[in-house]
């Protein structure tokens, strides 16, 4: 499975044009802002959707990402990822939550962080990552 992270716009013309493989998307919004549109076709690939909702901010924040929020991701991930060829994950700027998220997925799904890590466009919300990585191993914990 490809992880990609993108940008609330790049991950809306994503869903407008066509594609061979099957993708997931995780959808990180502002709390006060509306999710975009995105086509859910056969051309453009897209088979399933999460949403989430919270701020761009650290731990104990308002609108910081909760266990629950990252539980979610962590459900939506291991129920998808043996359907899907492409997990794409985006926020407004595809910087920073989006980064911390995918980059969570990378190292519990791949056990390498290193292409977010690596790459001088992100800066990963470190309390993102972390809240997934935690919920990654409760849920292994638990199964």
């Amino acid at each position: 499975m490809i992880i990609k992270v993108m940008s609330r716009d790049n991950a809306t013309k994503y869903s407008l044009e066509p594609h061979k493989e099957k993708a997931a998307v995780i959808s990180i919004s502002d709390c006060d802002k509306e999710f975009p549109v995105l086509e859910n076709n056969q051309n453009n690939g897209i088979t399933v959707r999460c949403k989430v909702r919270f701020d761009d901010v650290d731990r104990g924040a308002k609108n910081c990402i909760t266990e629950g929020d990252a539980s979610e991701i962590v459900l939506f991930v291991t129920e998808n990822a043996n359907n899907i060829d492409r997990l794409i994950v985006h926020c407004e700027a595809g910087v920073s939550r989006s980064a911390g998220v995918a980059a969570a997925i990378m190292k519990a799904v791949n056990g390498d962080d290193w292409d977010v890590f690596n790459n001088p466009k992100y800066v990963p919300n470190m309390t993102c990552y972390r809240t997934v990585l935690d919920a990654f191993a409760a849920k292994m914990y638990l199964d």
